[in-house]
């Protein structure tokens, strides 16, 4: 990963916010969004100038939850937000993130995918910074794979910011 590239955290993953997201994310319990959605809002304000770029759910997470946490707490933040990256499909055989060690999760595939599309409405990149948001940073493999995508795209700048790194 590229030395320059940094990530901002709000929180440790610990406490109330741990247990807000895990409410969120494996429960799906939306209500939590009122606790998480405002620390959003307040800490990426000073972000005003870069295009949010949430990093995707895995397609079955998305599918069984019905939402990305992370979209959906800017959404109700009221951020704008690009959805440059997409979820590849999981194989059959592939084991979950959670379950594999930092070496395993670097050395996996690649599991976004650019959407060109967007990609090319986004005109003069040369002039735009991205900021990958994300709920959780563990082992940072997560925002390695979405910088690889996006490095070589003649953005200004890549950085990242997440809710809470444990």
């Amino acid at each position: 990963m590229d030395p320059k590239f940094r990530v901002w955290s709000a929180y440790r993953y610990e406490g109330m916010i741990k247990e807000s997201l895990l409410q969120l994310k494996m429960k799906g319990d939306v209500r939590f969004e009122r606790i998480l959605s405002p620390i959003f809002k307040e800490e990426l304000k000073v972000f005003k100038d870069k295009i949010f770029v949430p990093i995707p759910s895995n397609r079955e997470r998305k599918r069984q939850r019905g939402f990305n946490p992370v979209a959906y707490l800017l959404e109700k933040a009221g951020l704008a937000y690009v959805p440059l990256l997409e979820s590849k499909q999981m194989g059959d055989g592939q084991m979950k993130q959670a379950y594999k060690s930092r070496q395993e999760r670097l050395a996996s595939e690649n599991p976004f995918q650019l959407n060109e599309d967007l990609l090319k409405d986004i005109s003069d990149r040369q002039g735009k910074s991205i900021l990958l948001i994300d709920d959780v940073y563990t082992t940072g493999a997560t925002m390695h794979h979405a910088l690889e995508l996006l490095e070589n795209r003649a953005f200004q700048s890549i950085a990242a910011w997440v809710l809470a790194r444990a």
